[in-house]
């Protein structure tokens, strides 16, 4: 463990999704030890970097964290925070999980246009998710699936504030934990 005297630089994708969880986790540390010196290191994912294509065309889970994972085994940042549902179910044994935070209520959202409070079953539903691809398709199997960014589909949460705003899209903020924490409110 670094003295107190250093800075525990700490690893973060920059989403603001990702800084906010991130701010969190600092605030514990803070929280536990008031004297540490914090520093939040933000850096662009390959994740987020390519916004056309879905994760299984581009190579999956691991896009989110292979920037951050190799600054902190150059020793760059001392400790990453990450979304669990973006780790990878195989743990790297040199980058072992350390911590886990506490969890929010987990839930997905169907975002809809503004104004809107039902899907419309003749326009498809854009996901990027093949998990909540197929747990949409069981509820409702007559439902179009399209990979997301897709003009005029209603949309699974899964994507950042910005696509949301450029699509012109309003989420349910109380029913979902990322709008939550990101307090969107549009």
């Amino acid at each position: 463990m670094k003295a107190m005297e250093e800075t525990i630089r700490i690893g973060s994708r920059a989403s603001r999704l990702a800084v906010i969880q991130s701010e969190l986790v600092m605030a514990e540390i803070r929280r536990i030890q008031p004297a540490a010196k914090l520093e939040l290191v933000t850096m662009k994912t390959t994740g987020d970097k390519i916004l056309n294509k879905t994760l299984d065309k581009i190579g999956g889970k691991g896009l989110f964290l292979k920037e951050l994972d190799a600054a902190l085994l150059e020793k760059q940042v001392d400790i990453c925070v990450h979304s669990l549902k973006d780790v990878p179910a195989q743990e790297n044994p040199l980058l072992p999980i350390g911590a886990y935070s506490g969890r929010e209520a987990p839930a997905d959202v169907l975002v809809l246009p503004k104004g809107q409070n039902r899907r419309d079953p003749a326009l498809p539903v854009g996901c990027a998710g093949a998990r909540r691809a197929m747990q949409f398709q069981k509820l409702f199997p007559d439902a179009v699936i399209k990979p997301v960014p897709c003009a005029g589909c209603w949309w699974i949460q899964g994507q950042s504030t910005s696509c949301a705003r450029r699509q012109r899209l309003c989420p349910s903020p109380s029913r979902c934990p990322r709008s939550r924490r990101q307090s969107w409110n549009w």
